[in-house]
């Protein structure tokens, strides 16, 4: 159903007129773009200024526009209705004379709901078609100190659905590429000189009105991508809580930059296919030894917003942390032997202490 804005401001005293002609202009405006809502507070503010029949034709206009856009049936749609019969109404009281009497006459009798008592119409009547194209009243103002007014905004041949952009919360899966104790595999030939690929997921919720600020948790395994029969491999996973500040950027503001961090628990394992090679392994079932540590520290992140409402989260993460990790479990010595003279990830050349573990990963998340 096409629908044409009518924008005028009719006016009577100077300061009034202005006033309203300024508000018209700003609902012109957002009208242009499609915000209804906008279009008829302004409307609205211009008629309690300076009343005028072709402003309740625009008031109803509006109401008109916003009762397409709501669901049909829904309370929203009922309540734009009848206020836009209300108001063409107004305007027809207010300019018995209008050209155009007959159109807002026949919209009045489309929108107006039938009564109970009405009987069915004929099956072989034609539905009522769309409402002509509404013709263009506006007034100027006469002060020659008020500035000429904007180009009125093509019309819109149908009013945009006003869709919600909020998105209290994300939850979603990322693939880690994890590089741990770079220099010190460099060191020794007992570990696989690998980085780590995993799977992980992540989640939280958006605080704050602008939704920049989102607080939660994520969950990553992941490993050496090793057959473990040549050398030791390490396995490792970290549960940590995560909070993240983005800024949205772009015309369409699909694009987010934004820093963070992490904190959390790891765990790391060190297994081998085979007979280890180490003196004090903790069993001979390929799981050599087992070691928990701790894990903080910033994060990078560049995210994309696919979608009409930009819900879907396509994101690239760089975090590099501190690990704090403990020396591991002593081993067990072997047969004869009084006990072993370190524990296996030392001997290993991974001895307990702080390491840099530097994280990338690329996720998917819903924002809902």
């Amino acid at each position: 159903m096409a629908l044409v804005v009518s924008l005028a401001s009719g006016v009577s005293e100077a300061k009034p007129r202005s006033e309203a002609d300024i508000a018209v202009r700003r609902a012109k405006a957002a009208a242009g773009k499609g915000d209804y809502v906008g279009a008829l507070a302004e409307f609205e503010r211009a008629l309690a200024l300076a009343p005028t029949p072709q402003l309740h034709f625009n008031i109803a206009v509006c109401h008109h526009a916003l009762m397409l856009a709501a669901a049909s049936g829904d309370a929203a749609a009922i309540e734009h209705r009848d206020a836009a019969i209300t108001a063409y109404r107004a305007y027809l009281d207010a300019a018995p004379d209008a050209e155009d009497r007959a159109d807002v006459e026949r919209i009045v009798a489309e929108l107006t709901p039938p009564a109970p008592e009405d009987p069915p119409p004929a099956v072989d009547a034609p539905p009522p078609g769309p409402p002509p194209a509404l013709r263009e009243a506006v007034t100027r103002i006469d002060p020659t100190d008020e500035p000429e007014p904007e180009p009125e905004p093509e019309p819109t041949p149908a009013p945009a659905p006003i869709v919600s952009t909020r998105s209290p919360a994300r939850v979603g899966p990322f693939l880690p590429v994890v590089l741990a104790h770079m220099g010190r595999l460099r060191d020794t030939d007992l570990v696989e000189r690998l980085p780590l690929l995993g799977l992980g997921i992540r989640g939280g919720a958006f605080l704050g009105t602008r939704e920049r600020v989102n607080l939660g948790a994520e969950f990553a395994v992941y490993g050496q991508p090793s057959d473990a029969k040549a050398r030791h491999r390490l396995i490792d996973a970290h549960l940590a809580i995560t909070t993240d500040f983005g800024i949205a950027l772009g015309r369409g503001r699909r694009f987010e930059l934004g820093v963070g961090g992490l904190l959390g628990v790891l765990y790391e394992g060190l297994s081998r296919d085979g007979t280890s090679e180490l003196t004090c392994p903790t069993s001979r079932d390929g799981r050599v030894a087992q070691r928990g540590g701790l894990l903080l520290g910033p994060r990078l992140s560049a995210l994309l917003l696919l979608g009409r409402r930009r819900n879907h989260e396509l994101g690239l993460r760089i975090t590099p942390a501190l690990a704090v990790m403990g020396n591991g479990d002593a081993g067990d010595p072997p047969e004869g032997a009084d006990g072993c003279g370190q524990t296996p990830f030392a001997e290993a050349g991974l001895p307990g202490g702080a390491a840099l573990v530097t994280t990338v990963d690329l996720g998917y998340a819903p924002r809902f």
